[in-house]
């Protein structure tokens, strides 16, 4: 008896579970658009619960959590996970300043949320009882800005802006900590001189340091 001929690598099998893959994504999107139309239609962080959440989007509490480990985490990936352009500026300064006012509009949008402080306060609360990192290190949005400055340095050494390695995560600590600490603990928005002084310090921080410096 002849074996049937072998299925093409481009035929029905390389797609299955394309459809499935499709649909989860589709679910994923539904519940952090659920998460984000709650957060401004509320007061206050407790207000929203896991399973508004998963009414709202259509889902289950099931699906929310086969993403995310808490109510807290889902909020901070809806209100924060927004993508970035990627600097295009004739200079490494151009670049990051433009790379601060991108993050800056995000944080603003979320610091505008009454139910943010709450999110961020059990998300620290959670990382203390399970002895883990802060609530920025598996944030898409720091992920993505930390990407971005490695490109944005990485033009800047072929331009001949920058030279030797780069502290990437000292300069995104300086960005975010800055935007945080103005704008989502409420102290106020940056004007123009002080975005010239921070994009000035960001570039700083990721000037590694000589051992005459760290004496």
């Amino acid at each position: 008896m002849t074996p049937p001929p072998s299925e093409p690598r481009d035929g029905p099998s390389a797609n299955r579970g394309v459809p499935g893959r499709k649909r989860s994504e589709q679910s994923r999107e539904a519940l952090l658009q659920a998460a984000r139309e709650l957060s401004v239609s509320v007061q206050r962080y407790r207000d929203i619960s896991i399973q508004a959440i998963a009414k709202r989007a259509s889902s289950s509490k099931a699906t929310i959590y086969r993403w995310w480990t808490s109510k807290a985490e889902l909020i901070r990936d809806a209100v924060l996970d927004q993508p970035l352009p990627m600097p295009r500026g004739d200079s490494l300064r151009a670049d990051i300043e433009s790379a601060i006012r991108s993050q800056r509009e995000i944080m603003k949008t979320a610091a505008s949320l009454p139910v943010f402080a709450g999110t961020w306060a059990e998300l620290v609360e959670n990382r203390v009882l399970a002895n883990q990192g802060g609530p920025m290190q598996d944030c898409p949005l720091g992920s993505q800005m930390v990407g971005i400055l490695e490109s944005v340095f990485d033009r800047a050494r072929q331009r001949g802006d920058w030279e030797g390695p780069v502290h990437l995560h000292a300069a995104y600590e300086v960005l975010f900590g800055s935007l945080f600490c103005r704008l989502i603990g409420q102290f106020g928005d940056f004007n123009e001189e002080e975005l010239d002084r921070l994009t000035l310090r960001v570039i700083e921080a990721a000037r590694p340091l000589s051992n005459s410096d760290s004496r």
